[in-house]
């Protein structure tokens, strides 16, 4: 049996809005990841073999992604009140793009929507007290979900999906817990390092480049600043929720 998608993402009073993270924030959120590994023990997502490795596995989308994910995570809980009811799960959904990691791998160029999501999760039990509550959604703990739900898209994973019903059984359980409003998805797709400044249509190379407005709840559209060191973090939600977020201190700390 399938699942429906329309309460995956809903369409209803969505806004649009651009946040652009400059290159020196994402710098400075990328050694705050690393700060925050080297601070936590019995952290097995921040957890390195050599601790020069680690700087290397953060990149500017994970980086930029763990952070909007913990201000909606922290948004919403400050909506909820400090102490739910129930255990409250918070998916950040990844675009990955699946051609290279097809055997054999599929031209760069070939079109389609060849991408898997890459599921990330975050479990808040409602107790502020709770340790590992407070643990699970440090930011550093949230750009390491997203590392490894990223890394884990790779050929066996592919494999799996062309052979079992493995993006189905893993889809399911989320649906479920969106429709019964348990859950909360944000889901990224990453535009940057696309060529789209080079398009030159025969009036020259574009000043700036923007996505349009999307009419889907809970969706960020990253896109290249025109230096090409920065991002454009294009934000849908619903009106409530964002109004919420553009009132976030933390937020406002690192965008412009």
């Amino acid at each position: 049996m399938g699942y429906e998608t329309e309460s995956k993402i809903k369409r209803k009073e969505i806004v649009t809005k651009k946040f652009v993270f400059k290159a020196p924030k994402i710098a400075e959120l990328k050694q705050r990841s690393i700060i925050g590994c080297s601070s936590t023990t019995n952290n097995n997502n921040c957890r390195s073999d050599h601790t020069d490795d680690v700087q290397e596995y953060r990149t500017r989308v994970e980086a930029v992604s763990a952070f909007i994910w913990k201000r909606f995570i922290d948004v919403d809980q400050a909506k909820e009140g400090a102490v739910a009811s129930a255990a409250r799960v918070y998916v950040g959904s990844h675009a990955v793009n699946m051609r290279t990691r097809i055997v054999p791998p599929l031209p760069t160029n070939s079109i389609g929507n060849m991408y898997c999501a890459a599921i990330a999760l975050s479990i808040i039990n409602g107790n502020p007290e709770n340790d590992q509550d407070k643990e699970d959604h440090q930011y550093s703990n949230l750009v390491g979900k997203v590392r490894d739900a990223i890394r884990k898209i790779d050929s066996d994973h592919v494999r799996e999906l062309q052979t079992t019903d493995a993006l189905l059984n893993s889809m399911k359980p989320i649906e479920e817990g969106v429709s019964s409003g348990q859950t909360q998805l944000l889901t990224f797709s990453s535009w940057c390092r696309f060529p789209i400044y080079e398009a030159d249509f025969g009036w020259g190379k574009p000043i700036w480049v923007s996505t349009a407005t999307l009419p889907f709840k809970n969706v960020v559209v990253f896109m290249d600043t025109r230096t090409g060191d920065g991002i454009e973090a294009w934000v849908n939600m619903n009106k409530e929720d964002m109004s919420e977020l553009e009132r976030d201190d933390e937020l406002h700390a690192f965008v412009s």
